[in-house]
């Protein structure tokens, strides 16, 4: 009586088990896959924002429309104020409550062409398409209202609400035939000042 073999042969290096998969697959469902693991590699799990690698890819697209249209790009640079005092005073797993509902936040007041990222532990960067310097900043406001809103509507001693969320937004709008990498770095500048001066600015 032969041996069954159940699962995958822990002997066989990856570009056999692939080779194998392939071989009973269509060219369009492999391409489907590749495309879909692509996607998944630039999305952020925690968030379900676009990662820095995400973001880097909108950024190489969009430089060639700047260049060529000559189109204003804005950049709103996000940081969460003490979040590392939040962490270490309700815990990581409230840390992550944070990270969650600033992004739904983003998410909410952000408009279908926005490009949300987050780009660090509590940094997240909204880039904005043909927008100026004026759209960027009515952005930025709405953002931090509908923050300030959702917490105000939270029952009493949601922790959520008990931890006094506050954010440093940094903004920044390419000049003509600027990389939109300097337009990013100035944002994160901006947003330092911010967060020197004021919170919730």
């Amino acid at each position: 009586m032969s041996e069954v073999s159940i699962g995958p042969n822990l002997n066989q290096s990856r570009e056999e088990i692939w080779s194998e998969w392939a071989k009973e697959k269509s060219p369009d469902e492999i391409g489907k896959m590749l495309a879909s693991k692509e996607k998944e590699a630039e999305i952020d799990p925690l968030s379900k924002l676009l990662n820095r690698r995400g973001l880097n890819r909108n950024i190489e697209i969009f430089q060639n429309i700047h260049e060529r249209e000559s189109v204003p790009i804005s950049f709103l640079y996000f940081d969460i104020d003490n979040f590392k005092d939040a962490n270490d005073e309700w815990g990581h797993e409230a840390g992550d409550q944070v990270i969650i509902f600033i992004s739904q936040v983003m998410k909410d007041a952000s408009r279908a062409s926005d490009i949300l990222a987050r780009t660090g532990g509590d940094e997240f960067v909204a880039m904005l398409p043909y927008t100026d310097e004026i759209q960027a900043d009515n952005l930025k406001k709405r953002m931090i209202g509908l923050m300030e809103i959702s917490l105000n509507e939270m029952e009493e001693g949601d922790l959520l609400a008990e931890m006094g969320l506050s954010l440093s937004i940094g903004n920044s709008t390419t000049g003509i035939d600027e990389d939109l990498n300097f337009a990013l770095n100035r944002a994160d500048k901006e947003m330092y000042k911010v967060k020197k001066n004021s919170k919730n600015g």
